[in-house]
């Protein structure tokens, strides 16, 4: 079986780094994905006739993050990593065909925002065979 399907995608990832001091570092970093397809409503019914619509899909997914690390080798109780973050996505799909209570040209969106913080701390402990 073949499904019918259209996808332009276009997708990106850029990441910058700097580090102070050899124990500060600041890092960024955004990813990104732009879809325009048309396709079945639903891929997995795309086979039982009269059972899935086709849609004019529009999907934008989005995720920027910026964190600071510090990472002093002389001090083993601290390596510290603090992170921010925010995550978008967006779909949006116009109805080809109707389906259910849904007719050709309605427009049915999703939106989805994440923020996010993270901190995190991981001590170097020495091990000895005196105890």
């Amino acid at each position: 079986s073949t499904l019918d399907a259209d996808d332009k995608m276009r997708s990106g990832l850029f990441k910058l780094s700097k580090s102070f001091n050899d124990v500060h570092t600041l890092r960024a970093s955004y990813q990104g994905l732009k879809d325009d397809a048309s396709e079945p409503n639903n891929p997995q019914l795309a086979t039982i006739p009269g059972s899935n619509g086709l849609v004019d899909k529009d999907v934008l997914s989005q995720t920027g993050k910026f964190a600071y690390e510090y990472d002093n080798p002389e001090n083993p109780l601290l390596k510290l990593k603090v992170q921010t973050y925010a995550v978008r996505t967006k779909v949006a799909e116009e109805l080809r065909e109707n389906v259910g209570t849904n007719r050709i040209g309605d427009v049915l969106t999703r939106e989805l925002d994440t923020l996010g913080f993270n901190i995190d701390n991981q001590s170097r402990l020495a091990s000895t065979d005196n105890i």
